[in-house]
């Protein structure tokens, strides 16, 4: 693992205010001298999560996520300590100093693959722009993308040669073998040698949450096209997943996690025209249903999915499907269907804008979306019809966590159905394995599963610490009387050897250097709710005369602990008939015992 200065860390965190990182990731709002949100990290209804840019840490006081700025971005991003170092000194335009390895440098694998990849969208985009890339260039200007979104998405063209794209990366010191390990190009079936994978297509780089190319979609500009798909995609690499990534979600989460909705479109063009209209919450599946890793990365940003679906039975089912996975997720979800024949980007271009925000305000909820389906499909009036439509509609129910939203969808249903609500739960209760009716209950429903917070610390001792975090210079005093072994709780104990650590380095410990130093992501959490909980005291004095009489209890306990000890030393020499151990442990104890009620009066 690469190894940071601790100079380099804490000129990177001085750098990066923390308000301003976290709020380019969550909305924030200003509660008092800090900063509120709904977690990130935990299903919450009222905000817990707390960001103090005085102490530059955060907290949320319902689940105990906390730390400093760099753990923020390492817990959201989902990557390590060293990516997250990397991914904020990048934001803070900070140059990463050079580290050394006792071990032979070499170039990463995956890092070889996003440099393929950012070499052949600028060859991509280059031929897009050159004399060659005309014709694409009209074609883009009919279908109304102007040269701003061309030149923001990095949209490019693969002209009709066989090697274009192979040559060029060769050129700039590529192997063919890392080249074709991207995906961009395939081996010859006859002889030796490679050929380009895209060829006389549209070309849209496909970039990850990082804004780093991952992939590309290429579209068919050819009527003749020998590749046969009109959309070929990049084949799975070790950086490139369709079931894995959005199309344009890199730049749209801003806007997403701003309005916490985002709008699911099923392709390129589609994207590229709602957000050309304003329409900037949206992403694009890549040919793919909606999955599991794309909805665990959408759960950081929102917590409501528009699906946007052609209204063909094509576009019914693939909404279908994608419904259930979202509220297991649980995710609201809200859908839409456009008129037959039309997509969101031929939508846009016949009623404008104003019409496609008009939709998605009137979007369905999953309950009205799939009745509304049900009905299509079955005779209500049947009995034998109503049966198969409930059996169809309770799995998509039974999924739902929520237990008032569930108990509502229960009551409809049975009004839908001309039903008693009892006949529905009973059926309802059949899906539900190794469960009792009593599990869902319509008018009480269960508590929402809550994250239990750590455990704190001895109130003693955390205040010792707070009090050394809050004022650098009482940690003298407190190295004088106290040494971290003295600690009882082990925690503790390693939070005030770091803080003594960073004291004998010169440097004045604080609540996001200390954070930045501990290697432990439970205990950075405890440092953050410590501190975020301490009401500020300005009186040094005050913090002073709260320290010695921190320090005297200290000691007081650190005595009685000692007796009780002793006192167990004291039976076992009485029970091996050892004199001599028996008359020094009887002094030391009576010794101490009058040092202890001394400092008691």
């Amino acid at each position: 693992m690469p190894f940071f200065s601790p100079d380099f860390l804490e000129r990177l965190q001085s750098e990066a205010d923390i308000v301003h990182v976290i709020s380019s990731y969550i909305p924030l709002k200003p509660s008092g001298s800090n900063f509120k949100a709904l977690c990130p990290f935990h299903n919450e209804k009222t905000p817990s999560f707390t960001v103090s840019p005085e102490k530059q840490i955060y907290h949320c006081f319902g689940c105990s996520a906390g730390g400093g700025v760099i753990g923020f971005v390492r817990d959201f991003e989902r990557v390590d300590f060293p990516e997250a170092v990397r991914i904020l000194a990048n934001k803070t335009g900070m140059p990463l100093p050079e580290v050394k390895d006792n071990k032979k440098q070499q170039v990463s694998r995956y890092k070889v693959l996003y440099d393929i990849n950012e070499a052949a969208a600028d060859y991509y985009h280059h031929q897009l722009i050159s004399v060659d890339g005309r014709k694409v260039c009209e074609y883009l200007d009919k279908r109304g993308l102007p040269e701003a979104i061309v030149t923001d998405f990095k949209l490019g063209y693969a002209p009709q040669g066989w090697e274009g794209l192979l040559t060029n990366l060769k050129k700039k010191g590529f192997k063919a073998d890392d080249i074709e390990r991207a995906g961009l190009i395939l081996p010859r079936r006859k002889g030796d040698g490679y050929y380009d994978r895209f060829r006389q297509r549209l070309m849209f780089p496909i970039f990850d949450i990082r804004s780093r190319v991952v992939g590309f979609g290429g579209r068919s500009l050819s009527q003749a096209d020998e590749q046969g798909a009109k959309y070929l995609n990049s084949p799975q690499t070790e950086i490139f997943d369709k079931g894995r990534l959005l199309y344009g979600l890199d730049k749209a989460k801003s806007e997403v996690s701003q309005k916490s909705e985002v709008i699911i479109v099923e392709g390129y063009m589609d994207f590229l025209a709602c957000f050309q209209a304003g329409i900037c919450n949206s992403a694009a599946t890549l040919g793919t249903a909606l999955t599991p890793a794309h909805l665990k990365t959408l759960s950081r940003y929102c917590q409501t999915i528009v699906m946007i679906y052609d209204s063909d039975k094509a576009g019914q089912a693939a909404a279908l499907r994608g419904l259930d996975l979202v509220l297991e997720h649980d995710l609201a979800v809200r859908l839409v269907s456009l008129p037959t024949g039309y997509d969101p980007d031929s939508f846009l271009t016949e009623y404008g804008w104003q019409a496609l925000v008009k939709k998605i305000e009137d979007a369905q909820n999953l309950f009205d979306y799939k009745i509304s389906l049900l009905k299509q499909k079955y005779n209500f009036t049947k009995v034998e019809d109503r049966a198969i439509a409930a059996a169809d509609m309770l799995p998509t129910i039974a999924k739902i966590n929520n237990q008032v939203l569930k108990s509502g969808y229960i009551r409809k249903l049975a009004e839908e159905l001309g039903v008693s609500e009892g006949s529905v739960l009973a059926e309802l209760n059949k899906l539900a394995t190794g469960r009792k009716t009593s599990d869902y209950k319509l008018e009480k429903p269960e508590r929402s599963e809550r994250v239990e917070p750590l455990p704190g610390l001895n109130v003693l001792e955390e205040n010792i610490i707070s009090l050394m975090l809050d004022d650098p210079d009482l940690v003298i005093e407190v190295k004088k009387n106290i040494i971290a072994a003295d600690f009882k709780d082990k925690r503790a104990g390693l939070i005030v050897s770091k803080i003594f650590e960073l004291s004998a380095a010169g440097i004045k410990p604080s609540c996001s250097k200390l954070i930045a130093a501990v290697d432990d992501k439970k205990i950075e959490q405890l440092i953050s709710g410590i501190m975020l909980a301490r009401m500020p005291v300005d009186d040094v004095s005050a913090k002073k005369k709260e320290l010695r009489d921190c320090l005297a209890r200290f000691s007081k306990r650190r005595a009685e602990t000692k007796l009780e000890s002793i006192k167990k030393a004291i039976k076992e020499a009485e029970d091996t008939n050892d004199q001599n151990q028996l008359n020094k442990l009887l002094t030391e104890y009576q010794k101490l015992s009058r040092s202890v009620k001394k400092s008691c009066t």
